[in-house]
């Protein structure tokens, strides 16, 4: 029993890898493409260090492909020599014989899962630095613009430009909102500078308004040189409220991502996106285990294998998976589904396919 899962197992290793290399190139070539105008002003070590940062999330996406070809190849090849039948007639059951894959696809899985937190989001900020600054030349900017965010209780920040030690910032508006959401108090200040542990604000104008409407009527206003800035914030915290919305999901592990959530909640702004994202982080690198169920119950519904149909039918239950993935994400933003529920969906619905495919199977 043994060496017959061994030998199952070396089959579906070979169209794994083979698949692995094959779409991986295929992805590639397109970055190639708009690389090569550039080619003659780029230092060829740049171009390789860009595509060496490339290949660790481009592996990542397209590993449930290759698991998908490489479960549908494996069985029709099986089905096509008759090994399946024979292994039936010997007394091996059907779940001895898909068992070597679907442990293989649940170990590929949680390998997934680790390069996606560890090694995917270093690769691609350094991917995303290559090809901005030193292939297409853009001058690298490390002051931040138009920033806005919710401070202590209801008080709201609004920055025109920070400086990249997050230490001065220009053109800044402070407002505070009373419960029924009318302003009470508004400051507009020239620049604000951390200086000993406190934010101060220069050159400004604060005016507080009555409660008789959402706008209010000027009650008062007083000029300073310098006031005091009561916010919690130091700059080191609003570096990362900065970041928490500029940085994409792929550029994050998930212990990042939910601290960016965290953030974003405390800053007033919406996180329904980013949960969405965060659950993907759990539910796309199990799609390898779901896809391999899946690719074996409709290999199984064969009596014949067909290694070049299941090439086809891997290319179209993919895509089908992919738009699977892109409306539950495009529901749970929305807010129709929980973002967990709108992160699974993809699995869930294919999941409950292949199981009852794969019961259709053993009858």
């Amino acid at each position: 029993m043994k060496i017959l899962q061994q030998y199952i197992l070396k089959i579906f290793l070979r169209f794994f890898f083979s698949g692995l290399v094959f779409f991986t190139g295929i992805i590639m070539i397109t970055d190639v493409f708009e690389i090569i105008p550039m080619l003659k002003k780029i230092p060829i070590i740049t171009v390789m260090a860009y595509f060496g940062y490339k290949i660790p999330f481009v592996v990542f996406l397209i590993t449930p492909v290759s698991v998908l070809l490489a479960t549908i190849s494996c069985f029709s090849l099986l089905l096509k020599n008759s090994e399946i039948t024979a292994m039936k007639a010997s007394g091996v059951s059907l779940q001895e014989i898909i068992s070597p894959v679907l442990t293989t696809a649940f170990f590929i899985s949680i390998f997934a899962m680790g390069v996606n937190e560890f090694l995917v989001p270093l690769a691609n900020t350094k991917a995303e630095y290559t090809k901005k600054i030193q292939i297409e030349r853009k001058q690298e900017d490390k002051n931040s613009y138009n920033i806005s965010f919710r401070t202590t209780g209801n008080r709201f920040l609004n920055i025109g430009m920070i400086n990249d030690d997050n230490t001065r910032m220009e053109t800044v508006e402070v407002k505070d909102y009373r419960a029924d959401n009318s302003i009470s108090m508004r400051i507009d200040a020239q620049t604000a500078r951390w200086i000993n542990n406190q934010w101060w604000l220069f050159n400004g104008t604060e005016r507080r308004f009555s409660s008789f409407s959402s706008e209010g009527r000027i009650v008062s206003e007083q000029r300073f040189s310098k006031k005091k800035l009561n916010i919690l914030e130091t700059p080191d915290e609003i570096r990362d409220i900065i970041t928490a919305s500029k940085v994409r999901a792929e550029e994050m592990s998930m212990v990042d991502l939910w601290r960016n959530i965290e953030l974003s909640k405390r800053s007033g702004n919406r996180v329904e996106d980013k949960l969405v994202d965060f659950y993907l982080k759990t539910s796309f690198p199990f799609a390898s285990l779901i896809i391999a169920l899946l690719g074996m119950s409709i290999a199984l519904q064969s009596t014949r294998g067909a290694i070049a149909a299941g090439f086809g039918i891997s290319i179209v239950v993919s895509f089908l998976y992919w738009e699977s993935i892109g409306i539950g994400r495009s529901m749970g933003h929305a807010g129709v589904l929980p973002a967990i529920l709108a992160a699974w969906l993809a699995n869930i619905i294919f999941g409950m396919v292949g199981v009852a495919l794969l019961f259709r199977a053993k009858g």
